[in-house]
């Protein structure tokens, strides 16, 4: 059976705080998620196995200037 006096307006004003409280938790779950899905994405990075470079002493250059400006190999 329904209710034999309903009136929609008066029951929303009634119920105006309960309403405003769920639309509040509402609102507040949609950021949450937002916010845990933004949050816990993975961001790029880069192993650091793949960027380790080595460097052999005997095949680099030196180049030496002495005080009068000019270069000389070694």
């Amino acid at each position: 059976m329904t209710a034999p006096n309903t009136n929609v307006e008066k029951q929303t004003r009634r119920h105006k705080g309960s309403l405003g409280g769920i639309a509040l938790a509402i609102a507040l779950a949609i950021i949450v998620i937002a916010g845990l899905f933004f949050w816990s994405t993975p961001e790029a990075t880069t192993d650091a196995t793949d960027t380790v470079e080595t460097i052999n002493p005997d095949a680099v250059e030196t180049t030496t200037i002495d005080t009068e400006g000019a270069v000389a190999d070694q």
